[in-house]
């Protein structure tokens, strides 16, 4: 009898764990999904996300240092002009690429000193977008941010990597790269 009783228990326990693993899983893939993939895809293995007001974002928890992406996706106004297609919109910024790139880290940055490295026109798997780099010094640390900016499918999408300065090893490149890499557009 006891050893039924033992088996009983080590059954329950064992059925305990399955279904805990089981949650695990459902909430991790529902957890993965965006809720945006009518606009865009990626493959977020190595990345936590966390849904946002404007979107989401995503932190690496294999890389050697700490590493965030965030994606906002915002409608826009197609009245405006310079909304009405993605290359009318990379134009438009590209005209004063410098102030408009130090305008909008100037306001990511909440006061830290700004130096811009670059702004210009770039690629995300075939698809143009503006992007521009710089670093903040806030005084204590300097972080390091490269933002990418499109139109797709009536939204605006900023697309940030953001890491304290110095702090990116090869193996952080890879996980940026892969990321990166699988980010897919709708169609």
């Amino acid at each position: 009898m006891a050893d039924l009783l033992v088996f009983y228990v080590d059954r329950v326990g064992i059925m305990k764990y399955i279904f805990a693993i089981l949650i695990s899983i459902i909430s991790v893939t529902s957890f993965a999904k965006t809720g945006y993939e009518n606009i865009l895809t990626f493959n977020a293995n190595d990345w936590i996300s966390q849904k946002t007001p404007t979107g989401f974002g995503l932190s690496c928890r294999i890389c050697d240092n700490q590493l965030m992406v965030s994606m906002d996706i915002v409608p826009v106004n197609k009245a405006n002009k310079y909304t009405k297609s993605n290359a009318d919109f990379i134009s438009y910024l590209m005209m004063n690429k410098d102030s408009f790139a130090k305008k909008m880290a100037s306001d990511t940055a909440m006061g830290g000193k700004i130096q811009l490295i670059r702004a210009d026109r770039a690629k995300i798997n075939n698809k143009e977008v503006f992007r521009y780099v710089f670093i903040v010094d806030g005084g204590l640390n300097k972080t390091f941010d490269n933002t990418s900016m499109l139109l797709h499918k009536d939204r605006m999408i900023k697309i940030t990597l953001n890491y304290y300065d110095g702090h990116f090893s090869t193996k952080d490149r890879a996980q940026v790269d892969a990321l990166y890499k699988s980010i897919r557009f709708t169609k």
